[in-house]
């Protein structure tokens, strides 16, 4: 089991969840891939998205905002 808290969706290692062969992730969309108030995108959160894809990853983004 992997377990760690990281304060950005870029700190998530791909390597790391490749490794411990996960196929599928679900990200939360307000403050991991963009901002708070919704204007922007996190740091870099559009940069990692990139790398899952190419890395084979599925993810799915939810929000319980608007």
């Amino acid at each position: 089991m992997l377990s760690r808290q990281v304060n950005s969706l870029a700190q998530i290692e791909i390597d790391q969840i490749k490794k411990h062969e996960f196929r599928d992730i679900i990200i939360d969309l307000d403050n991991a891939v963009v901002s708070e108030d919704g204007l922007y995108l996190s740091p870099k959160a559009e940069e990692w998205v990139s790398k899952a894809k190419l890395a084979g990853l599925k993810f799915f983004i939810l929000s319980n905002g608007k």
